[in-house]
């Protein structure tokens, strides 16, 4: 938090929570879920992911989950490649849909419908071989 505040006073914006909010990272989020925090923030973290089938929600799922889209994010981000990754990159992605529809399924439901990488895999994993 403070070097998200030490950032907005670098641009000379103001500290409002809405701007402090906006410039935390990825990481900083997914690290809420990390073990050093499960007695202080869990009880309340859990309740984000309601939907989230009762005998996954465990923080230890949900903190696995969302390091592996984070991992994800920051290989696509840095132009790594990605399409001998392991897990397989197919599987990754299927780990950040169900999160996604863990937060919102209707989200889930409209990213299904221009979400063009499950077919490009099939294309790609037929002509490859």
């Amino acid at each position: 938090i403070a070097y998200a505040k030490a950032k907005l006073n670098r641009r000379l914006e103001p500290q409002t929570p809405d701007k402090i909010i906006a410039e935390l990272t990825f990481g900083f989020w997914s690290s809420l879920f990390n073990t050093q925090f499960q007695h202080v923030l869990w009880k309340d973290l859990r309740l984000v992911f309601t939907r989230c089938p009762k005998h996954q929600r465990k923080r230890h799922n949900i903190s696995s989950a969302l390091n592996q889209i984070r991992d994800l994010r920051n290989r696509v981000f840095h132009h790594e490649p990605l399409l001998w990754l392991t897990p397989a990159l197919i599987q990754q992605h299927s780990v950040g849909l169900m999160v996604i529809n863990w937060l919102e399924p209707d989200l889930a439901v409209w990213l299904n419908t221009q979400d063009r990488l499950p077919t490009k895999w099939v294309e790609w994993n037929t002509t490859s071989d």
